[in-house]
């Protein structure tokens, strides 16, 4: 069974400036665009994780997984040609159901934890076009293993019809 809390919001702190954002708590909720791919837990009747990520054994018991998270914006807007975008996200499966049983995930190694953020710049030298530079900090958690990070840097254009 999968379930879904949230609260979205989008607040404007001055004529230029807009706070928005989402946080949401569920279960089985891994395919939902800021989710980690895991949406189960397996444990064997006995209570025993069974071992291996592949896949569960015939008597397993199926639960879904519990995470919270969520993501904020600050968009900054001074002119119309030109805005700056910053932002923070966070998903978190609970550790509790992680470390009592086998994660079955859609990524190479399941993840407890994946935190981003980034920054942008938006220019629109014309109406029907745009050029966007972006920066994105990545951490990644995987079960029982160090955080993994990564940069990365995205010049875009875009065509607006």
């Amino acid at each position: 069974m999968s379930w879904l809390g949230s609260a979205d919001w989008q607040v404007p702190l001055s004529r230029w400036i807009l706070l928005s954002g989402s946080l949401y708590r569920g279960s089985a909720l891994g395919g939902l665009a800021g989710g980690l791919g895991t949406s189960v837990v397996f444990t064997n009747p006995n209570g025993v994780a069974p071992s291996g990520i592949g896949g569960a054994p015939p008597n397993a018991l199926v639960k879904g997984l519990n995470t919270e998270g969520g993501w904020s914006q600050l968009k900054i807007q001074p002119f119309q040609k030109l805005e700056w975008n910053f932002a923070v996200g966070d998903d978190n499966p609970l550790a509790s159901q992680l470390n009592g049983g086998s994660a079955q995930s859609y990524l190479e190694v399941p993840l407890s934890r994946n935190r981003a953020g980034f920054g942008n710049v938006i220019y629109r030298p014309r109406s029907d076009l745009l050029l966007s530079f972006e920066f994105r900090h990545i951490e990644s958690y995987p079960i029982q293993e160090n955080r993994v990070s990564a940069n990365q840097a995205n010049l875009g254009m875009g065509i607006m019809f």
